[in-house]
């Protein structure tokens, strides 16, 4: 079992109290006195811990701990068209290790009724909890606040920037070291100004993703997966 803990709450020989929605979890996993379990914080700290019930509440004893570094910063901005298929991409980004997600609004994306909203950005911050502790990602990404297009230039300072385009060229590498950020466009995708905006203002270079024409979160998806192995095959080399 893997439960989250609060940052900077996981030291050793630490007890650490599991909030409400922990102790659910480990009530419906039906927990023991005894297990051993993972405790994350979601800030890099990742430890070994024994549970036990403490009246109604549930408590993990830190037996050890292991902080693994911060990860190379990994952007994705997204215009999103609709507004639950928002909340799956969000769950994918802890899954492949986004390190941060910036929902966007475009001129396309505003014409939706179902795009993304405000009250929706606290929802994707629950479920990127939730992914990261379910897939282990010591890293819960962070989830930004509805922007214009615009504020990219300032959320994404000293990122190497792409942009999915079906007319782009094939990305063929990346240095393992480089904060990378990608622009996925909503259905329809960027308006003519909004490229020339990209290209100008960012230095966003646009990428092929694929023969055809992908809905945002395949496109989210097929940028990630594309990110991750370049990096790797990066590492490898060096």
């Amino acid at each position: 079992m893997r439960f989250l803990a609060a940052p900077g709450s996981l030291v050793t020989d630490a007890v650490v109290t599991l909030d409400a929605s922990e102790t659910h979890h480990a009530e419906v996993r039906r927990g023991k006195a005894g297990d051993q379990v993972e405790l994350l914080d979601g800030a890099g700290t990742v430890a070994a811990a024994t549970i036990r019930a403490v009246g109604k509440d549930w408590t993990a004893h830190v037996d050890s701990i292991t902080l693994v570094p911060e990860p190379t910063p990994f952007v994705l901005a997204l215009g999103a068209g609709d507004r639950d298929r928002f909340l799956a991409v969000a769950q994918q980004c802890a899954e492949l290790g986004i390190t941060r997600l910036v929902p966007i609004e475009t001129e396309r994306s505003r014409q939706v009724e179902t795009r993304i909203r405000e009250s929706a950005v606290e929802k994707a911050r629950r479920r990127v909890r939730e992914a990261s502790k379910q897939s282990g990602n010591p890293w819960i990404p962070i989830v930004d606040d509805l922007l214009p297009l615009s504020g990219l230039g300032i959320t994404g300072s000293g990122v190497h920037w792409f942009f999915g385009d079906p007319g782009g060229e094939p990305l063929e590498q990346l240095h393992p070291a480089e904060p990378v950020g990608w622009v996925i466009g909503p259905e329809g995708g960027f308006s003519p100004s909004e490229v020339a905006w990209l290209g100008e203002r960012l230095d966003a270079r646009p990428i092929w993703l694929g023969p055809h024409i992908l809905r945002f979160e395949t496109a989210a998806v097929a940028a990630a997966v594309l990110t991750l192995q370049l990096r790797e095959r990066a590492r490898m080399v060096r």
